[in-house]
């Protein structure tokens, strides 16, 4: 029973039954597709389950022949008694002193005891059942002999001979028989015949719970490899198709044996995720997002791509290159039912079948490097004024925080704005960076958020001029803008100005300024 289970259990896996259900997507009602996408556990339970139907209906039909021989078998053998019972009967071996006349000791060797007998009786007639020939001495437990009387030979000579399945039925039963005692022959048969009935009811109740039981025992053992673990990808939220029970060598969640989609990752949009600036659901999926790709996952702080993967190191996130041989279902899915979806998730997610390019942050920073911006000020007396100085001595005696220029301070804070944006993972930042006092200076024009080093701004003073001349530093901007404009991808840019100064100007850019709200938007 168990060896036709075992086959036709074979193919019946997590990682296949994922793969059939993943095949029935595109005939599939919507309302099935929602549950594949939201509750994908249930269908593989029930998929297995209507397959254990199967298999039981299969391996029940397997067993029928099995099950009817037994019976037949027991019905034999009843007839084989009933046969015996019969000749005995008219041989006389129901008389009451068969047991008694049938054997007599070898020899005087003392010991006797009154059940030796109808033990050497159990045996002998287990004799006949093996289809051992007819003995003609005969030993009990206590090694002690006996003669065989010729009565019992001619007795089993009109007894029914035996098939090699019965035979071997009773060979089983040596260990029952050596313990047995047998008093009087005709009341022994007489007693196997009177319990037919009840021991075909036996058998048949037996042989029902066994059945039943092995079922049971493998239906659960399955159900359980089948069910798998209960992770689904902390991104895109697709269930972990792997059959964990498989991979000997390593615990679940490391080496060979992490969690994986094997079949793809889902378009992330399917489990909920959408792009924060656009408001579009994400139409991307896990193998093809760039370690360097920011992602931000129930309204947590945005991480890159590497740093969220790091941070899930029980998942393997799959590989773009095989994701190319993979044909999974989720573009015919979320036409299918992606509005759906976003409806379900209730977070503004907005339904898409094309991603919006991204914004691109444009910072430019215009920075006051003219001479009074790098006097030294004695900082604690300026923020101190009018209140009462701090107690202790720890600040006081920092000369590098009191008397710390403002350009130094300048260049902290810009540091700081640029640390930030880089914990965000805001790597599509662009950054322009305009130093001017008499004059502007052009230090970064459009670099990556992470080519901007700090320690470039701090050029002497004598380039850029003593005097504050506003008018060279907007003029610088609008340069900047211009070539922006001209960028074919003009319209992502989002601009953001960031004017760092500590005085007046000689003369206020007033023509500048008006260029800048004449400006086109973006």
């Amino acid at each position: 029973m168990k060896s036709q289970i075992d086959k036709e259990t074979k193919t019946v896996s997590r990682f296949t039954i994922i793969k059939e259900l993943d095949g029935e997507v595109y005939n599939a009602r919507n309302d099935w597709l929602m549950r594949y996408v939201l509750n994908p556990q249930d269908l593989i339970i029930e998929r297995f389950k209507q397959k254990w139907a199967k298999i039981e209906a299969t391996t029940d039909e397997k067993l029928k022949p099995i099950v009817n021989t037994t019976s037949e078998k027991l019905i034999e053998i009843f007839g084989v008694i009933k046969t015996i019972n019969t000749i005995s009967q008219e041989q006389g071996g129901h008389s009451l002193s068969l047991v008694e006349d049938l054997f007599e000791p070898l020899t005087d060797q003392g010991n006797y005891q009154l059940t030796d007998k109808k033990f050497c009786m159990a045996k002998l007639f287990h004799h006949y059942l093996i289809g051992e020939q007819v003995s003609t001495e005969i030993s009990t437990r206590n090694s002690l002999s006996y003669t065989v009387n010729d009565r019992w030979k001619t007795l089993v000579d009109n007894f029914p001979k035996l098939s090699e399945e019965i035979k071997h039925t009773f060979r089983s039963l040596e260990n029952a028989f050596e313990t047995a005692t047998i008093s009087y022959f005709g009341l022994f048969l007489d007693k196997i015949l009177s319990e037919q009935t009840k021991t075909a009811q036996a058998l048949s109740s037996q042989m029902s719970s066994f059945i039943a039981e092995t079922y049971r025992d493998i239906y659960e053992h399955l159900l359980n490899q089948i069910q798998g673990c209960a992770a689904s990808c902390p991104c895109c939220k697709r269930i972990c198709d792997v059959d964990h029970h498989l991979e000997l060598t390593c615990p679940i969640g490391q080496g060979e044996n992490r969690h994986r989609c094997q079949f793809g990752h889902q378009i992330r949009g399917m489990g909920g995720i959408y792009h924060k600036f656009t408001g579009e659901a994400s139409i991307a999926w896990c193998e093809i997002i760039k370690d360097e790709g920011q992602v931000i996952i129930s309204e947590k702080m945005p991480q890159t791509w590497k740093a969220f993967k790091n941070a899930n190191p029980d998942w393997d996130f799959g590989d773009p290159r095989t994701r190319e041989n993979l044909t999974p279902p989720y573009v015919y899915m979320w036409k299918q039912i992606g509005e759906q979806l976003c409806e379900h998730y209730k977070n503004g997610m907005k339904f898409v079948e094309k991603n919006s390019p991204l914004p691109i942050n444009h910072f430019i920073f215009m920075l006051d490097h003219s001479g009074s911006m790098n006097e030294e000020i004695n900082i604690l007396r300026r923020s101190t004024a009018g209140s009462a100085a701090p107690q202790g001595n720890k600040v006081a005696n920092d000369s590098s925080e009191i008397n710390r220029t403002p350009w130094r301070c300048l260049l902290r804070a810009v540091k700081g704005f640029l640390d930030i944006r880089i914990r965000q993972a805001s790597f599509d930042d662009q950054i322009t960076v305009i130093l001017f006092g008499e004059r502007a200076v052009l230090i970064y024009n459009r670099q990556k958020l992470t080519e901007i080093d700090i320690g470039q701004l701090n050029i002497p003073m004598k380039i850029c001029g003593e005097t504050t001349n506003f008018s060279a530093a907007f003029q610088m901007v609008i340069k900047t803008l211009e070539e922006v404009n001209k960028n074919p991808e003009r319209n992502r840019y989002q601009q953001t100005l960031i004017f760092m100064t500590d005085g007046e100007p000689q003369v206020y850019p007033q023509k500048e300024l008006q260029q800048l709200c004449d400006y086109r938007p973006g």
